[in-house]
């Protein structure tokens, strides 16, 4: 979501520690290479939520890249927040979007 970017670019202009790392899409060939005889299947699920603004501004605020600036620091960076996504949801419903990087790994059975 476009929205979504520019936050992130905003965030990232003014936290140092901000960051958006996320799976590496090479975790079942990673996992594959343990030589475990494990059989990792990957598959990203995306969803959306829709949640009032402050709902959304208490998530964020959460995030570790918030904590380590304290809550003076972090104040005017969501309030400059709120007034951006004011724009954007007029009616202060934000919509989120996700995407889950979901591998699950299976393992042969055993014989008897």
């Amino acid at each position: 979501m476009d929205w979504a970017a520019e936050q992130e670019a905003r965030i990232a202009r003014r936290l140092p520690g901000y960051h958006s790392d996320g799976v590496p899409p090479a975790a079942p060939d990673l996992i594959r290479g343990r030589g475990l005889g494990l059989h990792p299947v990957s598959q990203v699920l995306h969803w959306t939520r829709r949640v009032p603004l402050d709902t959304h501004l208490a998530m964020l605020g959460s995030r570790s890249y918030f904590s380590t600036i304290g809550p003076a620091a972090a104040a005017p960076v969501l309030a400059a927040e709120r007034a951006a996504l004011r724009d954007v949801f007029p009616d202060g419903i934000v919509e989120e979007a996700y995407a889950l990087d979901l591998t699950v790994t299976l393992r042969p059975s055993a014989p008897f």
